[in-house]
Protein backbone atom coordinates (compact mmCIF):
# COMPACT_ATOMS: atom_id res chain seq x y z
CA UNK A 1 0.00 0.00 0.00
CA UNK A 2 3.16 2.20 0.93
CA UNK A 3 4.70 1.66 -2.30
CA UNK A 4 1.63 3.02 -4.53
CA UNK A 5 0.82 5.76 -2.79
CA UNK A 6 4.27 6.71 -2.72
CA UNK A 7 4.34 5.97 -6.46
CA UNK A 8 1.12 8.35 -6.71
CA UNK A 9 2.92 11.39 -4.90
CA UNK A 10 5.89 11.51 -7.47
CA UNK A 11 8.04 13.94 -6.90
CA UNK A 12 6.25 15.68 -4.25
CA UNK A 13 7.68 14.86 -1.16
CA UNK A 14 6.19 12.95 1.35
CA UNK A 15 6.88 10.61 4.04
CA UNK A 16 4.36 7.75 5.38
CA UNK A 17 4.70 6.52 8.88
CA UNK A 18 2.28 3.64 10.18
CA UNK A 19 1.37 4.96 13.79
CA UNK A 20 -0.39 2.75 16.38
CA UNK A 21 -3.95 3.41 17.05
CA UNK A 22 -4.46 4.80 20.59
CA UNK A 23 -7.34 4.22 22.84
CA UNK A 24 -8.37 7.13 24.03
CA UNK A 25 -8.61 6.72 28.01
CA UNK A 26 -10.44 9.17 30.76
CA UNK A 27 -6.89 10.81 31.00
CA UNK A 28 -7.10 12.12 26.74
CA UNK A 29 -10.82 13.00 27.09
CA UNK A 30 -9.99 14.95 30.14
CA UNK A 31 -7.46 16.57 28.79
CA UNK A 32 -9.38 17.55 25.98
CA UNK A 33 -12.08 19.01 28.38
CA UNK A 34 -9.84 21.25 29.99
CA UNK A 35 -8.26 22.96 27.17
CA UNK A 36 -11.91 23.83 25.28
CA UNK A 37 -12.34 26.54 28.39
CA UNK A 38 -9.81 28.97 27.07
CA UNK A 39 -11.46 28.30 23.27
CA UNK A 40 -15.01 28.07 24.16
CA UNK A 41 -17.95 29.40 26.57
CA UNK A 42 -20.20 26.40 26.58
CA UNK A 43 -23.77 27.29 28.77
CA UNK A 44 -25.55 24.17 28.53
CA UNK A 45 -23.90 20.67 27.93
CA UNK A 46 -26.31 18.13 26.32
CA UNK A 47 -24.80 14.39 27.15
CA UNK A 48 -26.77 12.22 25.19
CA UNK A 49 -26.02 8.38 25.79
CA UNK A 50 -25.25 9.69 29.53
CA UNK A 51 -24.70 5.71 30.79
CA UNK A 52 -24.30 6.49 34.61
CA UNK A 53 -23.31 10.38 33.64
CA UNK A 54 -19.30 9.92 33.97
CA UNK A 55 -18.55 12.18 31.04
CA UNK A 56 -20.69 14.75 32.48
CA UNK A 57 -18.88 14.41 35.66
CA UNK A 58 -15.49 15.33 33.94
CA UNK A 59 -16.96 18.26 31.86
CA UNK A 60 -18.15 19.61 35.26
CA UNK A 61 -14.86 20.11 36.94
CA UNK A 62 -13.75 21.97 33.05
CA UNK A 63 -17.42 23.48 33.24
CA UNK A 64 -18.65 24.14 36.72
CA UNK A 65 -21.08 27.14 35.23
CA UNK A 66 -22.65 25.21 32.56
CA UNK A 67 -26.22 23.57 33.04
CA UNK A 68 -26.22 19.84 32.06
CA UNK A 69 -28.86 17.64 30.17
CA UNK A 70 -28.38 14.07 30.73
CA UNK A 71 -30.03 11.52 28.71
CA UNK A 72 -30.21 7.82 29.30
CA UNK A 73 -31.60 4.83 27.77
CA UNK A 74 -31.07 1.88 30.44
CA UNK A 75 -33.00 2.25 33.51
CA UNK A 76 -29.83 0.34 35.48
CA UNK A 77 -27.78 3.92 35.52
CA UNK A 78 -30.95 5.91 36.67
CA UNK A 79 -29.82 5.53 40.01
CA UNK A 80 -26.53 7.53 39.64
CA UNK A 81 -27.92 9.90 37.22
CA UNK A 82 -30.39 11.21 39.97
CA UNK A 83 -27.60 10.96 42.42
CA UNK A 84 -25.34 13.58 39.75
CA UNK A 85 -29.00 15.97 39.19
CA UNK A 86 -29.10 16.36 43.09
CA UNK A 87 -25.54 16.45 43.60
CA UNK A 88 -25.41 19.16 41.00
CA UNK A 89 -28.36 22.18 40.66
CA UNK A 90 -27.69 22.69 37.62
CA UNK A 91 -27.99 19.32 36.16
CA UNK A 92 -31.15 17.74 34.67
CA UNK A 93 -31.88 13.82 33.48
CA UNK A 94 -34.29 11.84 32.16
CA UNK A 95 -34.37 8.09 30.42
CA UNK A 96 -35.33 8.04 27.25
CA UNK A 97 -34.56 6.93 23.87
CA UNK A 98 -35.32 8.54 20.59
CA UNK A 99 -37.63 6.78 17.63
CA UNK A 100 -38.33 7.70 13.96
CA UNK A 101 -41.96 9.07 15.05
CA UNK A 102 -43.61 10.74 18.12
CA UNK A 103 -45.19 8.49 20.37
CA UNK A 104 -43.32 5.13 18.85
CA UNK A 105 -42.83 2.55 21.60
CA UNK A 106 -39.27 1.14 21.91
CA UNK A 107 -37.64 -1.15 22.90
CA UNK A 108 -34.77 -0.87 24.81
CA UNK A 109 -32.18 -4.50 25.59
CA UNK A 110 -29.62 -4.54 27.47
CA UNK A 111 -26.90 -7.16 29.49
CA UNK A 112 -27.05 -6.30 32.76
CA UNK A 113 -23.99 -7.82 33.01
CA UNK A 114 -22.44 -5.01 30.51
CA UNK A 115 -24.11 -2.27 31.53
CA UNK A 116 -22.68 0.68 28.63
CA UNK A 117 -24.43 -1.56 26.11
CA UNK A 118 -27.56 -1.79 24.80
CA UNK A 119 -29.98 -1.81 21.71
CA UNK A 120 -33.11 -0.03 20.67
CA UNK A 121 -35.46 -1.14 18.69
CA UNK A 122 -39.14 -0.80 17.12
CA UNK A 123 -39.05 -4.35 17.01
CA UNK A 124 -41.29 -6.23 18.81
CA UNK A 125 -38.97 -9.05 19.45
CA UNK A 126 -35.63 -7.45 19.60
CA UNK A 127 -32.62 -9.40 20.45
CA UNK A 128 -32.23 -11.53 23.03
CA UNK A 129 -30.29 -9.62 25.55
CA UNK A 130 -31.00 -10.24 28.60
CA UNK A 131 -32.90 -7.31 30.46
CA UNK A 132 -35.71 -4.94 28.42
CA UNK A 133 -37.49 -2.25 28.77
CA UNK A 134 -40.24 -0.44 26.83
CA UNK A 135 -40.41 3.27 26.49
Amino acid sequence: MKRIVMSLLGAMVYQLFRIQQVKPTTGTIESVLRSWPKKHQINTIIDVGASSGIWSRLALHCYPQSQYFLIGANPAHERALKDFALENSNAQFILAVAGDKQGEQINFSFDPEDLYGGQASTNSNPPALKARYKY
